[in-house]
């Protein structure tokens, strides 16, 4: 099993960063990167057990759930692809300063994938800091305006 982690402050209030976090819609500007293609499978609104799909650079289609939706605090999302299962956890934590966004993905690779195993590890932990800047830059700049 691969597991990266992240954190980054957020000059924001942590129900905004959460909000923004787990809006899927919101995603498709601010991580359009790697981030496409959105079709939402549950009628809103966002819960515990809304299900998604979309696709993702390097992984092509993913279908995702909220295993777990406890705003502000935390959400969880199982995913699968081609060529792997995901765990995607994302915590919220007010500071003084605004919100310590954190965000730890597991993936099991499947079949031959696991010989990609450490392309993979490396390629996860860019993406988690990539996405936590974009998602620091979009929000903060939305608090601005």
């Amino acid at each position: 099993m691969i597991r990266r982690s992240a954190k980054i402050n957020i000059n924001a209030p942590v129900n905004k960063v959460f909000e923004v976090t787990a809006d899927g819609r919101q995603q498709l500007i601010w991580d359009k990167g790697s981030f496409s293609a959105l079709e939402e499978l549950t009628p809103p609104p966002t819960q515990k057990g809304s299900k998604f799909k979309c696709r993702v650079k390097g992984m092509g289609k993913m279908m995702y759930e909220f295993a777990e939706y406890q705003p502000p605090g935390i959400f969880v999302h199982k995913s699968v692809t081609g060529m792997c299962y995901g765990t995607h956890y994302f915590q919220f934590t007010e500071t003084a300063e605004g919100t310590l966004f954190s965000q730890t993905m597991e993936l099991r690779m499947r079949g031959f994938f696991i010989l990609l195993s450490p392309f993979v590890s490396f390629g996860l932990q860019r993406s988690l800091n990539r996405m936590n800047k974009e998602l620091k830059a979009y929000i903060e700049s939305k608090i601005q305006t």
